[in-house]
């Protein structure tokens, strides 16, 4: 067992299923939010930079597109879920960055999990990022 999954096993040690804990190594000091809303016919693309700035509307006909890059605030990841209706054990793996890949469907969505694989040049060596999509 290496390092990184005994430390991620330490956070969740004795905590019930659906807590939300940030299992990674926190890569961004702000978490950055992308909100796209589209349709056929136009987009309007914002960055927020805060809570407060976040916005949940109903549009019919358009699609919400919600891009976070930086999952350790997990304050701001319950926040949504309880905005979308998420169930907290998919708000559980998308913040356990170390989760396997994989495929859910619950009653109010679907979860995806995959790993984004980069070669870093310098180090020779390939790099793993979790993807979630919900």
């Amino acid at each position: 067992m290496t390092l990184k999954k005994k430390n991620k096993m330490k956070k969740k040690l004795g905590l019930a299923p659906g807590s939300v804990v940030f299992t990674g190594d926190q890569r961004v000091e702000k978490v950055n939010l992308h909100y796209l809303n589209y349709n056929e016919n136009q987009h309007k693309a914002v960055e927020l930079t805060n809570h407060s700035d976040i916005v949940f509307q109903d549009v019919k006909n358009y699609i919400d597109w919600y891009d976070i890059r930086g999952l350790h605030d997990t304050f701001l990841i319950e926040q949504i879920g309880k905005q979308f209706n998420i169930h907290p054990l998919v708000l559980e793996d998308i913040a356990d960055v170390h989760q396997r890949v994989k495929f859910e469907e619950y009653s109010t969505g679907i979860l995806l999990v995959i790993k984004a694989l980069e070669f870093n040049k310098e180090n020779k060596t390939i790099e793993v990022e979790q993807i979630s999509l919900y």
